[in-house]
């Protein structure tokens, strides 16, 4: 027994010693605040019909009043009209159509708006999330015709295989000077084709290969759910 206690001894000398494991350094982790729509936007963006969107004809027409056209849309009131901000006349003829995502970041609010004589102008609207505001608008589709001009466009929105979203658009002017001055010169008729990824910008380019992609919009149909 009394060669046990020195022994019992050492080893509490030696534990009391053995310096003590440091704490772990916990690093706080910082959770993203959810993408929401700002209430100030909410009130505008719920009168859009909602949609997911795979491929989408936009076009305009001569009958705007018509229940068969498809962007005849809802009457805003002028409050929610002027949230889409811009220098717009005609404050109380803006039409709300569909809504959807671009991305997890930004919304497309089509919409009917002003236009030369009426409201023939289809024109998709960008809210962004993060910054809680619209940051851009496009126009999709457009038609109208005075004293031999006539001009048209449409385009088609679809995703491509990395499920970007695009927009291939048409652009047609046709104009006939003889029917106003018999002795004029001969008719203007140009056709431009673009092709824009409104994931990285709404400018519009011209693309060289958008032209032949547009032929083959002939055999497209719209799918949307």
């Amino acid at each position: 027994m009394k060669y046990l206690i020195p022994v019992l001894l050492a080893v509490l000398l030696i534990s009391c010693n053995r310096p003590l494991p440091k704490a772990e350094r916990v690093i706080p982790q910082t959770i993203p605040a959810p993408k929401v729509v700002s209430p100030s936007y909410a009130k505008l963006i719920n009168v859009y019909v909602p949609l997911k969107l795979d491929t989408l004809e936009v076009f305009s027409f001569h009958n705007l009043d018509s229940i068969d056209y498809k962007y005849k849309g809802t009457q805003l009131d002028s409050a929610n009209a002027k949230v889409l901000g811009g220098n717009w006349q005609n404050i109380e003829y803006y039409y709300a159509n569909f809504k959807f995502d671009i991305d997890e970041h930004k919304v497309g609010l089509i919409t009917r708006v002003p236009s030369m004589y009426e409201s023939s102008s289809i024109t998709l609207f960008i809210y962004d999330k993060n910054k809680q505001t619209i940051t851009g608008h496009f126009e999709l589709a457009q038609s109208w015709g005075d004293a031999g001009a006539v001009f048209e466009k449409r385009s088609w929105l679809f995703r491509d295989k990395q499920g970007n979203l695009n927009c291939l658009l048409h652009q047609s002017y046709y104009y006939d000077p003889k029917v106003n001055d018999e002795d004029a010169s001969t008719a203007v008729d140009e056709n431009n084709y673009y092709l824009i990824n409104l994931q990285q910008s709404i400018t519009d380019t011209v693309d060289r290969h958008a032209k032949a992609l547009f032929t083959k919009t002939k055999s497209w149909k719209t799918k949307v759910y």
